[in-house]
């Protein structure tokens, strides 16, 4: 389907992709908050697997807020690039995130050196579609070795980029919470037909969510 700029298509994509990036800096402050429990507390099982979810979570959402964003783009919400094809529209988005942070950063810096060459960010877009396919996209038994730690040492950066320069334009601003249609409409469903926590047995069918 074509998402002209502005039309209602588009304007339902993007409120998918704000929500899109809302998941993803929830769970990225989520694991900053396990990350912070852990170095106070050490390590444990169920906090580790606890931060392993909030991190899976960061990285499924970043790289869905990423094909949406490409989506939007190219004014196509059909476009669904596999293998390759997603590996070089990752790279390019993670470019121009480095980018964005290093002239923020410093312009001397910016005009001075080189950028992580094409092969290199094509190595960590392979990685990250990996990542996001095995830790939370897909039930596959390859997640009981895959090492999201590795993952985080070589890689974290580049999500780091990627998401921080999105947030200018996808985070919501102001005090005044988004009309995200049916999202945010979930709530006056759920307050109508949730029963009491105490109602008797026969009162509750199967339309309950508890």
């Amino acid at each position: 389907m074509t998402a002209r700029l502005d039309d209602e298509t588009d304007r339902a994509l993007c409120a998918t992709i704000s929500h899109e990036y809302l998941w993803c800096d929830d769970a990225l402050h989520e694991f900053a908050r396990l990350r912070e429990a852990m170095m106070t507390a050490g390590e444990d099982r169920r906090l580790s697997y606890a931060i392993y979810n909030a991190y899976a979570r960061f990285i499924h959402h970043l790289y869905e807020f990423n094909m949406a964003c490409a989506q939007r783009e190219l004014q196509s919400t059909s476009f669904q690039p596999k293998g390759d094809e997603a590996d070089r529209l990752i790279a390019s988005h993670a470019d121009r995130a480095i980018r964005v942070r290093r002239q923020a950063y410093n312009q001397r810096a910016f005009n001075a050196r080189p950028f992580k060459p094409l092969p290199v960010l094509i190595e960590f877009a392979k990685a990250f579609r990996i990542a996001r396919n095995t830790s939370n996209g897909h039930a596959k038994h390859q997640r009981y070795t895959l090492s999201l730690s590795d993952f985080f040492k070589r890689y974290h950066r580049f999500l780091l980029d990627m998401h921080n320069a999105a947030r200018h334009v996808w985070m919501q601003q102001g005090d005044q919470f988004p009309d995200w249609g049916e999202i945010t409409a979930f709530s006056v469903v759920v307050k109508a037909t949730v029963p009491p926590a105490d109602a008797p047995d026969d009162q509750v069918d199967g339309s309950s969510v508890v």
